[in-house]
């Protein structure tokens, strides 16, 4: 098996909405792939109580230099195959919105 797509539910789920920002240093100031990794692990980096530990990340919204409404599914569309590894957004920061899901560890799902 590949892939499974798997709902998880109950009192034991919690979550939580977190922000996290990272700046873009590089010269150019394009989004690139890296970016989305780095600001996702800094919203990751929530505290989490002790019990819990984080399932799963899902970006609700991304901004660019403060400019709300930006949205990942559109950064592929300008660049077709073979165009390099870069979005059409640039700027100086780059922050996002996500929704984070954890489970107690006592349940069985983490350990």
């Amino acid at each position: 098996m590949e892939s499974a797509c798997v709902g998880v539910t109950g009192r034991h789920i919690s979550s939580v909405n977190n922000k996290g920002a990272v700046a873009i240093s590089r010269n150019d100031r394009l989004v690139r792939p890296e970016d989305l990794k780095r600001v996702l692990e800094v919203a990751r980096s929530v505290d989490v109580p002790t019990d819990q530990k984080v399932l799963h990340v899902i970006p609700r919204a991304y901004t660019v230099d403060g400019q709300n409404g930006v949205q990942e599914s559109r950064w592929y569309a300008w660049f077709p195959p073979g165009c390099g590894n870069t979005y059409h957004y640039s700027g100086c920061n780059l922050g996002t919105e996500p929704h984070q899901m954890y489970p107690c560890i006592g349940i069985g799902l983490m350990t």
